[in-house]
């Protein structure tokens, strides 16, 4: 049962596209990313987030590098629980790599661009909440799909 949800006016395009300035970033590209992240983080109340779902491709895509598949496998990625430190891990490895070197299978070049300021972005939401990222192949698609059902 989600008992709240919040959208915010940020994501690993716009993180990328406004604080990315070199690739792989620099220190200061991270710094002011973070920077930015926090803000937005800052105008929503986590203190009481006892569960967290991340959906779509950059925490999917995260899920199966964290799972060290060589094919995508939607089961194996559905439902994963991924720890702050897996989460911190990841970014670690994508934020530090050049995108060019991160195209596989897995993420394709339009991925590969964007998906460490998308981790970025999850890895500043697990080290503001006691829980674990759940990362799930649904998405507000779903949602809205089903509300529509209904």
């Amino acid at each position: 049962r989600i008992a709240r949800a919040t959208s915010l006016n940020m994501g690993s395009v716009r993180v990328r596209e406004r604080f990315f300035t070199s690739d792989p970033p620099s220190a200061d590209d991270l710094a002011a990313a973070v920077r930015f992240i926090d803000e937005q983080l800052d105008t929503v109340d986590l203190t009481d987030v006892r569960a967290w779902v991340g959906v779509a491709g950059t925490c999917t895509s995260m899920g199966a590098l964290l799972l060290g598949l060589d094919a995508y496998d939607r089961e194996l990625v559905e439902g994963l629980v991924m720890p702050r430190e897996a989460i911190e891990a990841v970014v670690a490895g994508l934020c530090t790599t050049p995108s060019a070197e991160l195209v596989s299978p897995l993420l394709p070049p339009l991925r590969a661009e964007v998906i460490g300021a998308g981790a970025l972005i999850c890895a500043r939401i697990a080290g503001r909440v006691e829980a674990h990222m759940v990362v799930s192949e649904h998405d507000i698609l779903d949602a809205v799909a089903q509300r529509l059902l209904a």
